[in-house]
């Protein structure tokens, strides 16, 4: 353990924990207390650096309005006001419709987990005391995790009669979790249609990472065109689908 005497060293919160827990394991009183009060230290500042990239990622994406309500001990709270979004791209989706899609299934979906961080302190005052003690605050300790969003990426296909090959139909729409919300404007599902087509263009990175510099966009490339091996063209075709997703779905006044 010696080389953690130097409290400098860059490293996780959970390997002063572990430390602290062996030392204490062998008997010791004094060292695991000085580990464990620089694990809370370095967990603090984790969680500040996670903020920080979140909130720089939901910033490129800009400000939209949104309409939320939720029941909360027998009552109903509705809030309209502007937040950030939040996405994340999921590919549970995909392994278990994929196999399903190739033997002529149906349709195929990819979703994106939506969230959103409220900008002014109304709608933080809401957020926290309504939505937060029914569905949770994210990992990030700013996102409030409400549903998804889901892509078509290609209609039904018939294996015998056609190539494998991706056929989006230009067709997206949220999934509510909890309560009913969306966006409450024409502007804001304009907005949002032109955020995915820069995600997925590339012009907005967000999720970047040392392994994917690209983010977003190179998850999905790998999962879509490197492990299924689907063209990049095909792809395009899926950027270039989101154009005709039609708005009217995407918002509520």
């Amino acid at each position: 353990m010696k080389y953690l005497k130097i409290y400098n060293e860059e490293l996780k919160s959970s390997t002063y924990k572990s430390a602290a827990d062996k030392l204490k394991q062998m008997g010791h009183i004094k060292r695991p207390e000085e580990l464990m009060n620089w694990h809370e230290v370095t967990r603090k500042r984790e969680d500040e650096v996670k903020k920080s990239e979140a909130l720089n990622d939901c910033k490129q994406m800009g400000v939209y309005q949104l309409s939320l309500s939720y029941r909360k001990g027998g009552e109903s709270f509705s809030y309209k006001g502007d937040f950030y979004i939040n996405l994340y791209f999921s590919n549970d989706n995909l392994y278990e419709q994929y196999p399903e899609w190739k033997e002529g299934g149906g349709t195929l979906w990819i979703d994106f987990g939506f969230g959103v961080i409220p900008v002014d302190e109304e709608g933080k005052k809401f957020c926290s005391e309504v939505v937060e003690p029914i569905i949770g605050l994210g990992g990030d300790k700013l996102t409030y995790w409400l549903g998804s969003f889901w892509l078509n990426i290609s209609r039904g296909i018939d294996p015998d009669k056609e190539q494998l090959t991706f056929k989006p139909m230009g067709q997206g729409y949220f999934e509510e979790y909890e309560g009913s919300w969306g966006l409450s404007n024409r502007a804001s599902a304009m907005k949002f249609k032109d955020t995915l087509y820069k995600i997925f263009k590339g012009d907005i990175i967000i999720r970047e990472t040392p392994q994917k510099p690209n983010g977003v966009k190179e998850q999905i490339i790998d999962d879509l065109c490197n492990e299924r091996e689907h063209s990049i063209e095909e792809y395009e075709d899926i950027m270039n689908s989101i154009k005709n997703i039609n708005l009217n779905k995407l918002y509520k006044e």
